[in-house]
């Protein structure tokens, strides 16, 4: 009774649309934490996301898949790659994310297995969906316009310097653009699905 409290304890949380997958070791989910946070704050500054930073992420993805006695399986590490690489794969054929975005899914994929990678999926289009209705919105002057005209990009004059919202001109640029980095998309999903309910879980 005790081994198996304790066995769940050190995992994460089963996920949301499939209460049976495997529970993650908190080693496996810290690590693919750092990727997605990595690839978020280099999609945000730089619309690009290192392939350096995939290609060390899936190594280690499948070494662990290979080697670790808890977590993912070598064979659903490769189906949840497969499913987190089709799943964006038509967006980024209409050009609606970059092909960095696709890798990004891919590699979270092989860390999670086909399950939890498809609750990540679901979750990040959600919240992508949500950030382009509101960039839409603004962008064609709607009831959200009060956050491009005062709010975004505003200075004020404190002790003769110029002073501003810090990350704001990428909001912005993002408006503009109508352009949004998914890979902050796809780590806000991955911290709902896996981050948050491991961290927060008693």
């Amino acid at each position: 009774m005790n081994a198996t409290h304790n066995s769940t304890e050190t995992c994460s949380e089963s996920p949301v649309l499939f209460p049976d997958a495997p529970l993650l070791p908190p080693f496996a989910v810290t690590l693919l934490l750092i990727t997605v946070v990595i690839a978020a704050w280099s999609d945000w500054a730089a619309w690009r996301i290192p392939n350096q930073l995939l290609a060390a992420s899936l190594t280690s993805s499948l070494f662990i898949a290979t080697f670790a006695s808890a977590g993912v399986s070598i064979g659903n590490a490769f189906l949840g790659g497969l499913i987190g690489f089709c799943a964006f794969l038509p967006v980024y054929l209409l050009r609606g994310m970059g092909a960095g975005d696709v890798k990004l899914m891919a590699v979270v994929g092989t860390w999670t297995g086909p399950s939890i990678a498809v609750d990540i999926i679901f979750a990040s289009a959600l919240i992508g969906g949500a950030w382009a209705v509101m960039l839409w919105d603004i962008h064609r002057g709607g009831i959200l316009l009060w956050l491009k005209t005062k709010c975004i990009g505003s200075r004020w004059h404190v002790n003769g310097r110029k002073w501003s919202i810090p990350g704001t001109g990428r909001v912005v640029e993002q408006i503009s653009r109508q352009k949004i980095p998914y890979g902050a998309v796809i780590a806000f999903g991955t911290a709902v699905i896996v981050g948050i309910p491991k961290f927060t879980a008693q």
